[in-house]
């Protein structure tokens, strides 16, 4: 993928989350409005995050970069759906932390990292 082309899809990802949070009412808006921010979140992060990636690191292949990215970008979205929830506790954090390093460890050992 071209560097420029996810730096362009996290911009408009951004924009649209800003939109989204600043013109509408929660109390109001369906389910699917309620959950595009979360989402938004997501791919905002993941696409800065590869932009970053192909600019810094352009030998690192797609593959190594998706298992690295979607967890990291995935952690405060569903922090932030937790805490929307009003279900995020501190042992909340720590589980999620602790799943984040032993998925970081079984990725590492996996295949993905001995291509």
């Amino acid at each position: 993928m071209h560097p420029h082309r996810s730096l362009i899809i996290s911009a408009v990802a951004w924009t649209l989350l800003l939109i989204i949070l600043f013109l509408t009412d929660p109390l109001e808006a369906p389910l699917v409005i309620l959950i595009l921010p979360f989402v938004l979140l997501f791919i905002a992060l993941y696409q800065l995050l590869m932009y970053l990636a192909q600019r810094l690191a352009p030998n690192l292949s797609e593959v190594k970069k998706k298992a690295l990215f979607i967890p990291i970008a995935l952690l405060p979205a569903v922090l932030l759906v937790l805490s929307s929830v009003q279900q995020l506790t501190t042992r909340d954090i720590i589980l999620i932390g602790v799943l984040l390093v032993v998925t970081g460890f079984y990725v590492r050992k996996s295949h993905i990292f001995n291509q």
